[in-house]
Order: structure tokens, then C-alpha cells, then sequence
């Protein structure tokens, strides 16, 4: 255990405070069930005064969902690398995801790794703007996985996009 998590409020800690079950708590955190506007006042004043944290790593497990989504770029030192870096986080940010981005500094063997340590932190779905020499490590698995692939005309001849969606 780390030494701050002893100190981190949970979710019983705020239904305790507030006076009500954690089942309520969690239905105020994810606006899934009406709460009474005095309720969720209470729940609300409980989590500003513990200033509690949902454990999105938690969360993640029990939907099986982590709202990040992976991006390998080649070099990000190149404009246009950088413009299509920023695209897809101003895409994703708009749906709540984050953007976990990897640099391969054109290197397959980076880039292989990126691939496992991304797939490894179960990410929803992954952009890769690299090399493509490891495209079989995406096809070697047994997820259920959507491909979409495509080259717009005026980018570099290196420059091939390809969006794995983790279903």
C-alpha cells in the first residue's frame, strides 16, 4: 500500500459524512439515478470537505473502459506530426478521453513496445501514425477489434494512420 493511500477518502467516507449509503454517493458521482436536490447538496458538501477523488483505475476495471486512448507517433518534432496529435486530442478531450502518446523516433523496436505497454494499459482504442512494421503484433490477439486505415493525399509517403478501436 502507498503511504497516501491510507489517507484517501472513499466513498464510504464521504456516505458517512453525508448521511447517506455509498449506493447514493454513487449514483450523485455518476448521474445515473435522481438523487433529492438536498441530498445531493450534502453529498456534494461531503466529497468539497474530504476532497475526495473517484479511483478512476477502479472505475476503469469494474466498466471495463479506461477513457484513454493510445497514440504512436514516429516523431513528434515534425509539424506534421504535431498537427495530428493535436486534432486527436482536442477530439478526444471533447469526449472525455484522455491521450496517452508515444514517441518511436522511427525505431520498429520503440514502437513495439509502445504497442505492448499501450495494450497492456488496456487503452480503448489506438492511433498509430509510425512506421506500420508492427502491424502484425495488432492482429496477433484474440480482442475483438475494429480497423479503419487510410492515406490522404499531400501527407508523406510515410504517413499512414491507422485507428484500432478496442471494443
Amino acid at each position: 500500500m502507498r503511504a497516501n493511500e491510507a489517507t484517501k477518502p472513499t466513498i464510504k467516507d464521504v456516505a458517512q459524512r453525508a448521511g447517506v449509503s455509498s449506493t447514493t454517493v454513487s449514483y450523485v458521482l455518476n448521474n445515473t439515478r435522481f438523487v433529492s436536490p438536498e441530498t445531493e447538496a450534502r453529498v456534494r458538501a461531503a466529497i468539497k470537505d474530504l476532497s475526495y477523488q473517484p479511483d478512476y483505475i477502479a472505475r476503469s476495471l469494474r466498466a471495463k473502459r479506461t477513457l484513454t486512448v493510445g497514440m504512436i507517433v514516429s516523431d513528434i518534432t515534425n509539424p506534421f506530426y504535431a498537427d495530428v496529435v493535436r486534432g486527436a486530442e482536442d477530439f478526444f478531450s471533447d469526449k472525455s478521453y484522455s491521450l496517452i502518446l508515444c514517441n518511436t523516433d522511427e525505431s520498429p523496436e520503440i514502437e513495439l513496445s509502445s504497442i505492448q505497454m499501450l495494450r497492456n494499459k488496456n487503452v480503448d482504442g489506438l492511433i498509430i501514425v509510425a512506421s506500420g512494421k508492427n502491424v502484425d503484433q495488432l492482429y496477433d490477439t484474440n480482442d475483438s477489434v475494429s480497423r479503419l486505415y487510410w492515406q490522404t493525399a499531400g501527407w508523406p509517403e510515410t504517413a499512414w494512420i491507422r485507428w484500432w478501436w478496442m471494443i
